[in-house]
């Protein structure tokens, strides 16, 4: 959907919350699915992510209605912002934000080695361990947190098929 189309879809949820203001709305390349609306001086701007390029118009109807009534603090009909939240919470959209992280998004530059173990080293244990788990399975990289947590032992990042280990323990 091109930029005129997407300003178009905003003033018509500005319509339905009763309100006209002036416009600017544009796609952006965020890191993930995202999409954020500002209110300055009677003008609202709006940047959206490049994933939603591609949603259906009632998607986007959706997300507008979903950020202009926040900006407004008005209320709307759950059944338009529904086809947006069902949008966001498939699976195809988890996908879709993990292919823009990986795309946009940082890597967290971690080492394997630590001061006491060699991450590379236990990953390779286990993968020549239980050989039989991993069958069909590409190895991830493994690496240590830049800074200690205290809630987070570890994750798995999806975008950058990465473990990052908590550097505390």
């Amino acid at each position: 959907m091109a930029r005129a189309d997407l300003e178009e879809v905003f003033y018509s949820a500005a319509a339905l919350l009763g309100e006209t203001p002036f416009l600017n709305a544009k796609y952006k390349d965020y890191a993930g699915l995202k999409a954020r609306a500002e209110l300055k001086n009677g003008r609202v701007t709006v940047a959206v992510s490049r994933g939603f390029r591609d949603a259906p118009r009632e998607v986007l109807l959706g997300l507008a209605l979903h950020l202009l009534s926040g900006l407004y603090r008005k209320r709307v009909d759950t059944a338009l912002v529904r086809p947006y939240k069902e949008f966001v919470s498939g699976k195809g959209a988890a996908e879709l934000s993990n292919a823009l992280r990986g795309a946009h998004g940082r890597d967290a530059k971690g080492e394997a080695k630590g001061e006491n173990h060699d991450l590379d080293e236990m990953l390779d244990g286990l993968y020549r361990d239980y050989s039989f788990l991993f069958e069909g399975v590409k190895k991830p990289h493994a690496c240590w947190s830049k800074l200690r947590g205290r809630r987070r032992l570890g994750w798995f990042d999806d975008a950058f098929h990465k473990i990052v280990l908590n550097k505390g323990l």
